[in-house]
């Protein structure tokens, strides 16, 4: 997500694209659409594999929290490529190591509010608390209000990529 729009610019295949009879939110619009349909195969191949595994070796293993466990993982995804989609939207260059920093940065936030009780606001900030596979598999119930902020904020970060890439001077 963190270089999708700025591959544009940085490539400068942006002048040409933005020649096209489309808008600039068409733009964001369909690369966002391509990100979704990109990270969906994949999750569905990966999952699919993992599942056919667990057949395979015979393994008894509860299904409903192997989907609990995938699907708050999926949306961990989406919110961290909407965040960095939002972020590649503010920037000309490729920033793949801005990317990592984010999510490398919301692991550890996510740990510490695990180990320092006090710091326990700090799971509203980070998405791995709600997509953590102890939990999951331990049959903790899902905490819905993080859900919907994680979803809540991807949205917002789709509708910030694509306020700010309509305002930007492509060059």
């Amino acid at each position: 997500g963190i270089n999708l729009l700025a591959k544009e610019e940085d490539g400068h295949t942006a002048e040409f694209l933005l020649t096209l009879p489309l808008g600039r939110q068409k733009v964001v619009t369909h690369k966002y659409i391509s990100l979704l349909i990109n990270s969906l195969l994949f999750n569905l191949i990966a999952i699919s594999l993992e599942w056919l595994a667990l057949l395979k070796v015979d393994m008894p293993f509860n299904e409903t929290a192997f989907i609990q466990y995938h699907l708050p993982a999926l949306l961990l995804q989406l919110e961290t490529w909407s965040l960095t989609f939002a972020f590649s939207a503010l920037f000309k260059k490729k920033m793949a190591g801005l990317g990592m920093g984010l999510v490398l940065l919301m692991y550890f936030m996510d740990m510490i509010c695990r180990i320092v009780e006090h710091m326990d606001y700090v799971k509203y900030l980070t998405p791995f608390y709600y997509a953590n596979a102890t939990d999951r598999f331990a049959n903790t119930s899902i905490n819905w209000t993080l859900i919907v902020i994680a979803f809540a904020l991807s949205m917002c970060s789709v509708f910030m990529a694509k306020i700010i890439y309509a305002k930007r001077d492509i060059n």
